[in-house]
């Protein structure tokens, strides 16, 4: 009897503890499925962050030029004539008011006397056509057309002579004044500078205004920049620039902005910049090419955010927050930007990190796994 009992009840033990071994079976199944459920509706999405944090930001343009003199002229003479001397050659320094070039003003007066013979001559021989063919025009030998042509150009050659007449004894007059014979012969230059180019040598014959030597003056140098109408207006008179040039690479030159125009082009919407730079030491030379570049807005101490962080959202500029494994959405106002980093001067806190990836995929609230900091 005692024996059956016994039996009895290790049967009931091992029915327990089958039963329990399957409810727990069942349990754990039912829970699992319900974490993975779970898992399925928040997601988690691996991001990248960044600091917000303070520093300096400018918007910074570069632009390529060719240096040009800051003064440049051609010196010619006032009468033509023969070139009696010259004392200068290419490339010589010379200063304000120095002696050039002296014209010889004998040669002056034959060139005039010259012009007015060859009108002479050409009245004279207007006068016989016009003699002959008046005779002709009397004997209806030929039309009234043709008479009036010939009529005119006589009296075109009557008024050329004329006028080359009172031109020489005007110029005659001049030039037997001794004080303006000698201001008039002596060729002297008007600024210190730079013998840029000659055109001509001793003894030759050239006409009134005619170009004897390039004079220019380096001691400063410029530039000519067109710029973007939004850029313009965010530049001044005064302003400094930085100059590179190819030739000079371990060097950097200071320029400062001379000129603006006032007007743009209304095609290119393009406005003139006129920029001058020191070049006390002559290094600079008209036709080089140069690097221009100019810190046209800055911020100082400033918060500051990677472009990569803010998107558009229904016409507002939008960063995401990482806060506490969620991804917190917040509207922004963006001031400077340059290449890679942007001004932000509301919307976000320093010490604060900003998604800086898979920002399509985030809404407010989101969970978020950060996988790296920058």
């Amino acid at each position: 009897m005692r024996k059956e009992l016994k039996i009895n009840i290790l049967i009931g033990i091992m029915v327990g503890l089958i039963i329990l071994a399957f409810y727990f079976s069942v349990y754990n199944k039912r829970g699992g499925e319900a974490i993975n459920k779970k898992r399925e509706v928040e997601p988690y999405i691996d991001v990248d962050v960044s600091v917000v944090r303070r520093g300096n930001i400018e918007i910074v343009r570069v632009y390529m030029a060719n240096i040009e003199a800051y003064k440049s002229i051609d010196l010619k003479t006032k009468y033509g004539g023969q070139v009696k001397k010259i004392f200068f050659e290419m490339g010589d320094r010379v200063k304000a008011n120095q002696i050039i070039a002296l014209m010889d003003s004998d040669s002056a007066l034959e060139v005039i006397e010259l012009s007015l013979e060859r009108a002479r001559l050409q009245r004279e021989a207007k006068k016989a056509e016009y003699e002959k063919i008046a005779a002709l025009y009397e004997k209806k030998l030929i039309s009234q057309k043709e008479y009036e042509k010939v009529e005119t150009d006589y009296k075109e050659s009557e008024v050329a002579y004329m006028l080359h007449q009172a031109e020489l004894s005007q110029k005659i007059a001049e030039l037997k004044q001794a004080e303006l014979m000698m201001q008039d012969t002596e060729i002297r230059v008007p600024f210190s500078g730079y013998i840029g180019n000659r055109y001509v040598e001793a003894g030759s014959i050239v006409s009134a205004n005619a170009p004897l030597a390039l004079l220019i003056s380096i001691d400063k140098v410029k530039v000519q920049i067109d710029v973007d109408e939004k850029d313009l207006i965010l530049l001044g008179e005064g302003m400094p620039t930085l100059v590179y040039v190819d030739s000079f690479p371990n060097r950097i030159f200071e320029g400062v902005i001379e000129r603006i125009s006032p007007i743009l082009d209304s095609n290119t919407h393009l406005g003139k910049v006129f920029i001058i730079i020191n070049n006390e030491d002559n290094l600079l030379r008209p036709g080089m090419s140069a690097k221009i570049k100019m810190v046209i807005k800055s911020r100082m101490n400033a918060l500051i955010v990677p472009v990569s962080a803010i998107i558009n959202k229904e016409g507002s500029d939008i960063v995401f927050i990482a806060h506490e494994g969620k991804a917190i959405e917040r509207k922004i106002k963006v001031g400077v930007i340059d290449e890679s980093r942007a001004e932000i001067f509301q919307g976000v806190e320093e010490g604060e990190w900003v998604i800086v990836s898979q920002q399509h995929l985030l809404n407010d609230g989101i969970k978020i796994n950060v996988k790296k900091k920058y």
